[in-house]
């Protein structure tokens, strides 16, 4: 029962979340109300760019492996998150600078999110049709053998 609540949770957020497009850009300040950069993912690419939200400028660009897609904040706000999709690994990357500081292998990580509580984290992967429910805090700390704790087929999306 709880994984199908987490489910018809997730679902509804990761909807919302796929409407915005591949290419995702993620606003981030370290507790101001001006952003530092913004982080473009690059998916045909297979980088990020960093961009100066003043001049609109590229200051920076970063391979992060194959396949980037979603990125979304860690909930302590100590790094970004981004799912490569082709490369099978979820990065850690450096809120100001977009340096990887981590990645951990994970299959098929395309879409990305933390329940509200923290306790789970949770990745869809569309081409291979399931979700995989992690611990969130295995992949807060940054755990090396972070492993799902439940894999639910999900039939074609």
């Amino acid at each position: 029962m709880l994984v199908m609540n987490l489910l018809n949770n997730c679902k509804s957020y990761f909807i919302a979340r796929r409407v915005f497009g591949v290419v995702l850009v993620t606003w981030f300040s370290l507790g101001t109300a001006v952003a530092d950069s913004v982080i473009v993912v690059n998916s045909a690419g297979d980088t990020i760019s960093l961009i100066d939200p003043k001049t609109y400028k590229e200051t920076g660009r970063v391979f992060v492996g194959k396949g980037p897609h979603h990125l979304m904040a860690t909930p302590d706000d100590d790094a970004l998150l981004l799912g490569n999709t082709s490369s099978n690994d979820l990065v850690f990357l450096d809120r100001k600078t977009g340096a990887i500081t981590k990645k951990i292998a994970m299959l098929d990580p395309y879409q990305l999110g933390f329940s509200p509580d923290k306790k789970w984290f949770v990745t869809t992967a569309l081409r291979m049709d399931y979700v995989d429910i992690y611990m969130g805090d295995d992949v807060i700390k940054q755990r090396d053998n972070v492993k799902p704790i439940k894999r639910v087929k999900t039939g074609s999306m």
